[in-house]
């Protein structure tokens, strides 16, 4: 009996957490999607477009510092 009861109570406690990490995917989905979603529109804004230029030549500025340092 305690051995059913163990595996009732298992089983039970499985499906429930199936369901709730079921939704927690589902409301992560939908996050990515709605963020996908900003970013798409943010992408045809010529400032932003601008902004992001500006922030991957200063990425590349420091990282080519840091390729002329280690090769010293």
């Amino acid at each position: 009996d305690l051995s059913a009861t163990v595996a009732e109570l298992s089983s039970v406690n499985l499906k429930r957490d199936v369901d709730v990490n079921a939704s927690n995917i589902s409301n992560i989905d939908g996050d990515v999607k709605s963020l996908g979603n900003h970013l798409a529109r943010g992408i045809g804004d010529s400032n932003d477009i601008l902004r992001r230029i500006s922030i991957l030549e200063t990425d590349v500025l420091y990282m080519q510092r840091e390729i002329y340092r280690n090769d010293r």
